[in-house]
Protein backbone atom coordinates (compact mmCIF):
# COMPACT_ATOMS: atom_id res chain seq x y z
CA UNK A 1 0.00 0.00 0.00
CA UNK A 2 2.81 2.39 0.92
CA UNK A 3 4.56 1.61 -2.37
CA UNK A 4 1.35 2.39 -4.28
CA UNK A 5 0.93 5.71 -2.49
CA UNK A 6 4.57 6.59 -3.10
CA UNK A 7 4.28 5.66 -6.78
CA UNK A 8 1.24 7.91 -7.18
CA UNK A 9 2.96 10.77 -5.36
CA UNK A 10 6.14 10.43 -7.40
CA UNK A 11 4.14 10.41 -10.63
CA UNK A 12 2.47 13.67 -9.62
CA UNK A 13 5.78 15.16 -8.42
CA UNK A 14 7.74 14.23 -11.55
CA UNK A 15 4.94 15.49 -13.80
CA UNK A 16 4.97 18.81 -11.97
CA UNK A 17 8.75 19.03 -12.14
CA UNK A 18 8.78 18.15 -15.83
CA UNK A 19 6.52 21.15 -16.46
CA UNK A 20 9.10 23.42 -14.86
CA UNK A 21 12.52 21.90 -15.46
CA UNK A 22 12.17 19.45 -18.32
CA UNK A 23 12.75 15.67 -18.39
CA UNK A 24 13.33 14.26 -14.92
CA UNK A 25 15.47 11.41 -13.68
CA UNK A 26 13.96 8.13 -12.54
CA UNK A 27 13.19 7.61 -8.89
CA UNK A 28 14.29 4.47 -7.07
CA UNK A 29 11.07 2.99 -5.67
CA UNK A 30 13.01 0.20 -3.98
CA UNK A 31 14.67 2.84 -1.84
CA UNK A 32 11.54 4.79 -1.04
CA UNK A 33 12.52 5.98 2.49
CA UNK A 34 15.57 7.78 1.06
CA UNK A 35 13.57 9.00 -1.94
CA UNK A 36 11.02 10.53 0.44
CA UNK A 37 13.82 12.26 2.34
CA UNK A 38 15.31 13.63 -0.89
CA UNK A 39 11.91 14.94 -1.97
CA UNK A 40 11.50 16.58 1.43
CA UNK A 41 14.89 18.25 1.02
CA UNK A 42 13.97 19.53 -2.45
CA UNK A 43 10.69 21.00 -1.25
CA UNK A 44 12.38 22.68 1.72
CA UNK A 45 15.16 24.03 -0.49
CA UNK A 46 12.63 25.41 -2.98
CA UNK A 47 10.74 27.13 -0.16
CA UNK A 48 13.92 28.68 1.26
CA UNK A 49 15.19 29.79 -2.15
CA UNK A 50 11.84 31.35 -3.04
CA UNK A 51 11.78 33.31 0.22
CA UNK A 52 15.36 34.53 -0.25
CA UNK A 53 14.68 35.61 -3.82
CA UNK A 54 11.49 37.42 -2.81
CA UNK A 55 13.31 39.25 -0.04
CA UNK A 56 16.05 40.39 -2.40
CA UNK A 57 13.51 41.36 -5.07
CA UNK A 58 11.77 43.65 -2.59
CA UNK A 59 15.12 45.18 -1.63
CA UNK A 60 15.87 45.95 -5.27
CA UNK A 61 12.39 47.38 -5.75
CA UNK A 62 12.81 49.74 -2.79
CA UNK A 63 16.26 50.83 -3.92
CA UNK A 64 15.28 51.54 -7.53
CA UNK A 65 11.74 52.83 -6.91
CA UNK A 66 9.96 49.89 -8.51
CA UNK A 67 7.14 47.56 -7.48
CA UNK A 68 8.07 43.91 -7.01
CA UNK A 69 5.47 41.63 -8.62
CA UNK A 70 7.10 38.40 -7.51
CA UNK A 71 9.53 35.66 -8.41
CA UNK A 72 9.58 34.63 -12.05
CA UNK A 73 10.38 31.35 -13.77
CA UNK A 74 10.84 30.24 -17.35
CA UNK A 75 7.13 30.62 -18.12
CA UNK A 76 7.37 34.41 -17.89
CA UNK A 77 10.11 34.31 -20.52
CA UNK A 78 8.16 31.88 -22.74
CA UNK A 79 10.73 29.12 -22.59
CA UNK A 80 9.57 26.10 -20.61
CA UNK A 81 12.57 23.86 -21.27
CA UNK A 82 15.04 26.07 -19.41
CA UNK A 83 15.89 26.91 -15.83
CA UNK A 84 15.38 30.53 -14.81
CA UNK A 85 15.89 32.21 -11.43
CA UNK A 86 13.96 35.38 -12.16
CA UNK A 87 12.45 38.54 -10.72
CA UNK A 88 9.46 40.48 -12.05
CA UNK A 89 8.96 44.23 -11.53
CA UNK A 90 6.88 47.15 -12.76
CA UNK A 91 7.92 50.79 -12.73
CA UNK A 92 6.49 54.19 -13.66
CA UNK A 93 9.86 55.49 -14.80
CA UNK A 94 10.18 56.98 -18.28
CA UNK A 95 13.51 55.85 -19.67
CA UNK A 96 15.11 56.27 -23.05
CA UNK A 97 17.09 53.38 -24.49
CA UNK A 98 20.38 54.74 -23.15
CA UNK A 99 18.87 55.46 -19.75
CA UNK A 100 17.38 51.97 -19.71
CA UNK A 101 20.78 50.45 -20.46
CA UNK A 102 22.34 52.15 -17.45
CA UNK A 103 19.35 51.31 -15.26
CA UNK A 104 19.24 47.60 -16.04
CA UNK A 105 23.03 47.24 -15.85
CA UNK A 106 23.04 48.21 -12.17
CA UNK A 107 20.19 45.84 -11.37
CA UNK A 108 21.80 42.94 -13.24
CA UNK A 109 25.10 43.43 -11.41
CA UNK A 110 23.43 43.47 -8.00
CA UNK A 111 21.23 40.47 -8.70
CA UNK A 112 24.08 38.39 -10.10
CA UNK A 113 26.16 39.21 -7.02
CA UNK A 114 23.29 37.99 -4.82
CA UNK A 115 22.97 34.75 -6.80
CA UNK A 116 26.67 34.04 -6.38
CA UNK A 117 27.16 34.89 -2.71
CA UNK A 118 23.97 33.36 -1.30
CA UNK A 119 24.41 29.55 -1.29
CA UNK A 120 20.66 28.88 -1.24
CA UNK A 121 20.41 29.32 -5.03
CA UNK A 122 23.09 26.77 -5.84
CA UNK A 123 21.62 24.42 -3.24
CA UNK A 124 18.29 24.50 -5.03
CA UNK A 125 19.98 23.68 -8.34
CA UNK A 126 21.98 20.86 -6.75
CA UNK A 127 18.78 19.21 -5.49
CA UNK A 128 16.92 19.68 -8.75
CA UNK A 129 15.83 16.49 -10.50
CA UNK A 130 16.40 17.13 -14.19
CA UNK A 131 18.21 15.95 -17.28
CA UNK A 132 18.52 19.39 -18.80
CA UNK A 133 22.12 20.18 -19.81
CA UNK A 134 23.92 22.41 -17.29
CA UNK A 135 20.73 22.76 -15.22
CA UNK A 136 22.67 22.50 -11.99
CA UNK A 137 25.32 25.05 -12.97
CA UNK A 138 24.70 28.54 -11.63
CA UNK A 139 25.57 30.75 -14.60
CA UNK A 140 24.29 34.01 -16.14
CA UNK A 141 22.07 31.98 -18.49
CA UNK A 142 19.74 31.36 -15.53
CA UNK A 143 19.48 35.01 -14.54
CA UNK A 144 16.07 36.46 -15.39
CA UNK A 145 14.68 39.96 -14.86
CA UNK A 146 11.62 41.68 -16.28
CA UNK A 147 10.78 45.35 -15.73
CA UNK A 148 7.56 46.52 -17.37
CA UNK A 149 6.95 50.25 -17.50
CA UNK A 150 3.48 51.78 -17.03
CA UNK A 151 2.17 55.29 -16.43
CA UNK A 152 -0.35 56.23 -13.74
CA UNK A 153 -3.23 55.23 -16.01
CA UNK A 154 -1.61 51.84 -16.70
CA UNK A 155 -0.65 52.73 -20.25
CA UNK A 156 2.70 51.76 -21.64
CA UNK A 157 5.08 54.65 -22.29
CA UNK A 158 5.43 55.67 -25.90
CA UNK A 159 8.61 55.99 -27.94
CA UNK A 160 11.28 57.19 -27.19
CA UNK A 161 10.55 55.70 -23.76
CA UNK A 162 10.90 51.99 -23.12
CA UNK A 163 7.88 49.80 -22.48
CA UNK A 164 9.78 46.86 -21.03
CA UNK A 165 13.25 45.46 -20.41
CA UNK A 166 13.81 41.71 -20.18
CA UNK A 167 16.96 39.87 -19.20
CA UNK A 168 16.90 36.19 -20.09
CA UNK A 169 19.19 33.51 -21.54
CA UNK A 170 22.22 35.84 -21.52
CA UNK A 171 20.46 38.52 -23.57
CA UNK A 172 18.89 41.88 -22.78
CA UNK A 173 15.72 42.73 -24.70
CA UNK A 174 14.60 46.37 -24.91
CA UNK A 175 10.98 46.80 -26.00
CA UNK A 176 9.08 49.83 -27.24
CA UNK A 177 5.28 49.89 -27.37
CA UNK A 178 3.28 50.07 -30.57
CA UNK A 179 1.67 53.55 -30.62
CA UNK A 180 -1.74 52.14 -31.59
CA UNK A 181 -2.03 48.75 -29.88
CA UNK A 182 0.52 49.22 -27.06
CA UNK A 183 1.80 45.72 -27.86
CA UNK A 184 5.53 45.20 -27.60
CA UNK A 185 7.38 45.76 -30.84
CA UNK A 186 10.34 43.66 -31.94
CA UNK A 187 13.03 44.17 -29.30
CA UNK A 188 16.47 45.63 -29.54
CA UNK A 189 18.70 42.78 -28.35
CA UNK A 190 22.09 42.94 -26.70
CA UNK A 191 24.25 40.08 -25.48
CA UNK A 192 24.54 40.12 -21.71
CA UNK A 193 28.33 39.72 -21.67
CA UNK A 194 28.72 42.72 -23.97
CA UNK A 195 26.56 44.97 -21.82
CA UNK A 196 27.62 43.89 -18.32
CA UNK A 197 30.81 42.42 -16.90
CA UNK A 198 29.68 39.56 -14.68
CA UNK A 199 33.12 38.10 -14.07
CA UNK A 200 34.31 37.97 -10.45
Amino acid sequence: MMRLILTAFLFFFTTLQAMYVGPVEKYDLDDWPNECERIKQRLQSTKEESAAREKFGKQLANKYDMFFLGNADQYLFKETNKVIIGLNFISDRKLSLEEGRKFIKSIIEEYWKELKINPIYQKKLDLMVTRLPDAKVLNPHKLGIQIAFWDEEMNRPQYPHLACVQVCFEQIHYYFADPKTQAWQEPIIENLDQAVDLNP
